[in-house]
């Protein structure tokens, strides 16, 4: 945990930077865009995605007419992997927020959308766990059906009948 907040920190740092030089070295809007636009590329190539996102942001920020379908491609790309580099290290909700910024960019974008719901409804089967056990083997039962492969939902779903069983034997 502290090497990837190491790293976000250094990421944003590189943005601070790099938008910072942009601004300096630039005099007027169209050098900056394009230094920013640069150093945006170089940071998406390099798989620097928090940097990437952030120059471009600043980029709409300066000139918002610039590139803007590439732009807007890179954004959707970079919510994308920022999306599944969180949902890598178990943390679903950011994972989630990535996932509706890439959608209001590609608002059709069925396979994220689908990815989406399975999150959502696995988070919500969270809230169930352990406490209400029929509502969650519904719901985990739902994501079965769905993606049987998904996360540990085989494993949570054996477990939540075991643990339903052992209940109805103690009353």
């Amino acid at each position: 945990t502290d090497t990837a907040q190491t790293g976000q920190a250094a990421s944003a740092s590189k943005g601070q930077q790099a938008t910072q030089s942009a601004a300096i070295s630039g005099g007027d809007e169209s050098q900056q865009a394009d230094v920013l636009w640069q150093q945006a590329q170089s940071a998406f190539e390099s798989g620097d995605w928090q940097a990437a996102e952030t120059l471009l942001l600043n980029l709409q920020s300066i000139a918002p007419g610039y590139r803007t379908s590439e732009v807007k491609e890179s954004l959707y790309t970079i919510y994308v992997n920022l999306a599944a580099a969180k949902d890598q290290t178990g943390e679903l909700e950011l994972a989630l927020t990535y996932v509706d910024k890439a959608l209001e960019l590609h608002p059709d974008e069925t396979a994220l959308r689908e990815a989406r719901e399975l999150a959502v409804d696995y988070l919500d089967v969270l809230t169930y766990s352990g406490a209400d056990f029929e509502r969650e083997i519904e719901m985990l039962e739902s994501l079965y059906v769905r993606n049987p492969g998904y996360r540990d939902v085989t494993e949570r779903l054996r477990q939540a009948h075991i643990d339903l069983g052992e209940k109805l034997a103690d009353e």
